[in-house]
């Protein structure tokens, strides 16, 4: 019996030896330039309920964000979310600390406001990130 396992061992030692090795999958590339990628991001179900005003930006050694948003559904039909903001350096490249996904309930028809700060005085730039509440 050990010589039969032994036998099926360096079998399959051998067959495995023998694979041809194959690269990882990699992504494609992103066409989107980085100057043209949307401030603002939601998933396809919620970008259909959402509508944003413009978002006032204050720097004033910090950087301040605050996006209106409100959602358009039917009376009695609201929705809780989460949402972040990432904020940019000069670069482009996110700060290394960033706030965490904070949570809101939206009624239908009524404006509310997401706020974001930045918790780095190196803040020129910043995007917001909206997902169905997890």
């Amino acid at each position: 019996m050990n010589r039969a396992v032994l036998a099926l061992v360096a079998a399959v030692v051998t067959v495995g030896g023998c694979a041809t090795p194959r690269a990882p999958f990699t992504p494609q590339p992103d066409y989107i330039p980085v100057e043209q990628y949307p401030k603002i991001t939601t998933t396809e179900h919620l970008s259909r309920f959402l509508v944003f005003a413009d978002p006032t930006v204050v720097h004033d050694g910090v950087m301040r964000v605050s996006t209106p948003v409100r959602l358009v559904s039917r009376p009695g039909e609201w929705s809780k979310v989460q949402y972040r903001y990432i904020f940019l350096d000069a670069r482009g490249v996110p700060l290394s600390v960033q706030p965490d996904w904070q949570s809101q309930t939206l009624e239908p028809q009524q404006q509310v406001f997401l706020q974001g700060n930045a918790m780095d005085s190196n803040a020129v730039d910043w995007r917001l990130e909206i997902r169905p509440h997890r």
